[in-house]
């Protein structure tokens, strides 16, 4: 099983992947810019390719921060 938190701020949007066993699987940072839907969607992607996945490889997304109400694919908003 795989999660994934994305955590969108105001100046920098950051992904971490996480297995089961809580190991970091892999990690996104890009620039917010003006765009937070986008940059949601940029690093988490940035993350995907760094593992090797695909989206649909992760069971549970969680969304964070600043723009936590705009990562569209997000499961959950903390």
């Amino acid at each position: 099983m795989l999660v994934a938190g994305v955590d969108v701020g105001s100046t920098t949007t950051k992904s971490a992947i996480l297995d089961e066993n809580k190991g970091v699987r892999a990690l996104g940072l890009v620039d917010t810019g003006a765009n937070v839907v986008r940059a949601a969607e940029r690093s988490f992607e940035q993350a995907l390719r760094e593992a090797g996945l695909d989206e649909w490889d992760v069971n549970f997304t969680v969304g964070t921060g600043y723009g936590r109400y705009r990562v569209p694919f997000g499961d959950l908003q903390i």
